[in-house]
């Protein structure tokens, strides 16, 4: 796979330095069962501590353990940089048949705008479509623009808005339909 070089202050704690420039190996993707929980959700912490603050990560790993060991079709997927899990995708079964609902997709906020998340909902989608999915939904936050940004870049549709108390919180829903698609 190669290697490719940046700037000394990405991914310190990823990577190895060497004078002024960090090499950073390339993310491995991959299916992860009920073992990478508890990295996952160290991660998810990390994601998420800006807007929701901290939170108890026993109940969060027992949450997902529940999640992948009792919901159908429950897949959890994960990028790694140098052995390390840097972003995840957890998702199952939505109650509509056919269709898979991806619940929690995060990131180290040390790797975001560097590709790794946007390689890993990739490889996630493609796993969906290989497990004979029709669609994919997903929910996120306004004031979660990255999401919502990646999700229209990769031709997932807005299907539904639902208000909340303040602009940031107001909850978009959209949905990616595999194979043909035709905008009106």
């Amino acid at each position: 796979m190669g290697r490719r070089w940046v700037s000394v202050f990405f991914l310190k704690s990823l990577s190895t330095q060497r004078t002024g420039e960090t090499d950073v190996s390339e993310p491995v993707y991959e299916i992860a069962g009920v073992e990478a929980v508890d990295e996952a959700v160290k991660v998810h912490e990390a994601a998420f501590y800006e807007w929701d603050g901290a939170k108890d990560l026993q109940k969060g790993a027992a949450s997902w353990r529940q999640t992948l060991t009792e919901k159908p079709g429950a897949l959890l997927t994960v990028a790694r940089l140098d052995g390390r899990i840097v972003t995840y995708v957890l998702g199952h079964d939505a109650q509509e048949p056919g269709v898979f609902f991806i619940a929690l997709m995060g990131g180290l906020p040390e790797i975001r705008g560097k590709g790794i998340g946007r390689g890993l909902f990739r490889f996630t989608l493609e796993e969906i479509r290989r497990r004979g999915y029709r669609a994919v939904d997903i929910n996120t936050l306004n004031r979660y623009r990255g999401m919502l940004t990646l999700c229209i870049t990769e031709d997932f549709d807005i299907v539904d808005l639902r208000f909340d108390q303040g602009r940031s919180c107001n909850r978009i829903y959209l949905r990616r339909v595999f194979g043909p698609h035709v905008r009106p």
